[in-house]
């Protein structure tokens, strides 16, 4: 009987990248114990920070949604002063923008540019 070398090839194949991230997985668990409840703090109070210009949909992740009124104008006024949210405008929603937490200082920089723009006349969430 003859083995066919193909036979001996895994069912599914993964990037180098992956496999190098999923081997170093269980040296990197301190890491993840600290970090994972740090991030979800600051989605959390980033969150209920956000919700003084807006409607926030949140749901637990550190990614969050917050109604701006023009999403594709907020999107670019934000990149100009070096904060980048997402246009969720190609999800089906327009008025929208995506942000991710960020540490605590970059999350006060997004609010300040908030204000910025609002007291500016160009937020109209």
């Amino acid at each position: 009987m003859v083995a066919r070398l193909d036979n001996l090839a895994p069912a599914w194949h993964i990037p180098a990248g992956t496999a190098a991230l999923l081997a170093a997985l269980p040296q990197a668990q301190p890491f993840l114990d600290l970090t994972i409840p740090r991030v979800s703090e600051h989605a959390a109070a980033l969150a209920s920070q956000l919700a003084c210009f807006g409607p926030v949909e949140h749901h637990g992740t550190p990614y969050m949604t917050l109604t701006v009124g023009d999403a594709a104008a907020m999107t670019t006024q934000l990149l100009a002063r070096g904060i980048r949210v997402r246009d969720c405008t190609s999800y089906g929603l327009p008025r929208r923008v995506r942000l991710s937490t960020r540490l605590p200082q970059d999350n006060a920089a997004l609010q300040a540019a908030l204000h910025s723009l609002r007291e500016t006349g160009q937020f109209d969430g």
